[in-house]
């Protein structure tokens, strides 16, 4: 199977992606990181499928390459027009019934707003979304067969329509 990690980052190093039993594929938006993470792979002798610096919304892989694929820390950044071209994006390139885990801030947490003081801190943009409009957006592409809406960042389980 193919795993495709959209956001990528330090997940490869964090969570030792490459030791799942499917082919890790990595983008990110930052050139700094995926050159970080090419170094990872290289002094750790990883196999890997690739890294790649690219946006979500212009995924540089072919029609229904993956089967897997996570979205983690990525989409509190991005507007809601952005984020269904990313899903359009990622619903091209997945295989029919694919699975898909991505998370939103949850914006009924009691610690929602601490993240956004601590995001905007750190001088990153966060634009809250509230649940039933991101959900809009992604019912075309995905049905989702599970919400954890326990912690701070809601996470979808998702399948591809």
């Amino acid at each position: 199977q193919k795993f495709l990690d959209v956001g990528c980052s330090a997940n490869l190093a964090n969570y030792r992606l490459d030791k799942w039993p499917s082919e890790f594929y990595g983008i990110d938006i930052s050139s700094k990181l995926i050159h970080a993470m090419t170094g990872f792979v290289k002094r750790n002798q990883l196999s890997i499928g690739g890294l790649w610096v690219a946006e979500s919304a212009d995924l540089p892989f072919a029609d229904c390459f993956f089967h897997l694929a996570s979205m983690i820390g990525v989409l509190e950044y991005c507007t809601l027009p952005y984020i269904e071209k990313s899903l359009q994006e990622l619903y091209r390139v997945l295989k029919p019934k694919a699975r898909v885990v991505l998370d939103i801030p949850n914006l009924n947490h009691e610690l929602c707003q601490t993240m956004f003081e601590l995001e905007r801190y750190l001088k990153r943009p966060n634009i809250p979304k509230e649940r039933s409009a991101f959900e809009a957006v992604l019912n075309p592409f995905f049905s989702i067969y599970r919400v954890d809406d326990s912690q701070v960042m809601l996470k979808y389980f998702l399948k591809k329509l």
